[in-house]
């Protein structure tokens, strides 16, 4: 799920063209720098970064399951 491209996973357009010019183009790209690395790279605010990963790891990853039924 990782290697998920961020041009599927419905970012706002804003966010998801600063994220290509950077490079970062998959969700393992993104999840590989913390987010103040994020917050320098793409010169954005925390809170728009923190924003964007959490949109990440939503679509990333999976729904947990438990043992009961």
């Amino acid at each position: 799920m990782a290697n998920k491209l961020l041009s599927e996973m419905g970012l706002p357009n804003s966010i998801a063209n600063i994220f290509a010019a950077r490079n970062l183009i998959t969700a393992k790209d993104v999840f590989s720098l913390t987010e103040f690395e994020l917050m320098e790279l793409l010169d954005v605010d925390l809170a728009v970064v923190t924003s964007a990963v959490a949109h990440i790891s939503e679509i990333t990853c999976p729904p947990y399951q438990t043992v009961r039924v």
